[in-house]
């Protein structure tokens, strides 16, 4: 019921129905996670942070990293950093699952942030190492490479983007706004 209302973006109700499951059910920690994904939906900011928090507690570290990487979604979405960096929860989702280009591209993308531009460069190589074709990553890889003055393979890299996308003008729009 929870997929059915979250893939609806009825993200009050799927919280409702994530939020139903409860212990000792043995999918109580699953609708914990849910119901915290749906509250991040509605920018209920604090509540998914909780909740990320204990889905990330006492379980096996593909598990965790999931939680944990959404630990670092929400401190970006959020703006605030008083609970800790993203690049933190980024960094503790990718020690977990090492093998998850989502999880190394959120890393690149926050050090981007945080113009930490060689952490950027590092971490956006890795996800490009697991997943040559995502053209988002080559994308901002190009722009990151422009930032500390390497044209060249900046522009490499957009050609790259343009060639596996055709959504890269949409991108810099977006990063232009």
């Amino acid at each position: 019921l929870w997929q059915v209302r979250h893939d609806q973006a009825d993200y009050a109700a799927a919280v409702a129905a994530a939020q139903a499951v409860r212990p000792p059910s043995p999918l109580a920690q699953r609708g914990r996670f849910f119901a915290s994904v749906s509250l991040l939906e509605l920018e209920r900011f604090d509540e998914a942070f909780e909740g990320f928090t204990a889905s990330a507690a006492g379980v096996p570290p593909t598990v965790s990293a999931a939680a944990l990487n959404n630990l670092g979604v929400v401190q970006l979405r959020r703006g605030s950093f008083e609970r800790g960096l993203p690049t933190y929860f980024f960094t503790r989702a990718a020690d977990a699952d090492p093998g998850d280009p989502d999880i190394l591209f959120n890393l690149g993308y926050a050090y981007i942030r945080e113009k930490n531009f060689q952490g950027a460069i590092y971490w956006l190589r890795e996800t490009l190492r697991r997943d040559p074709t995502d053209a988002e990553a080559h994308y901002l890889l190009g722009v990151t490479l422009q930032h500390t003055g390497n044209s060249v393979e900046a522009a490499r890299e957009t050609e790259l983007a343009r060639q596996l996308s055709s959504q890269v003008d949409e991108l810099e729009k977006r990063a232009v706004a």
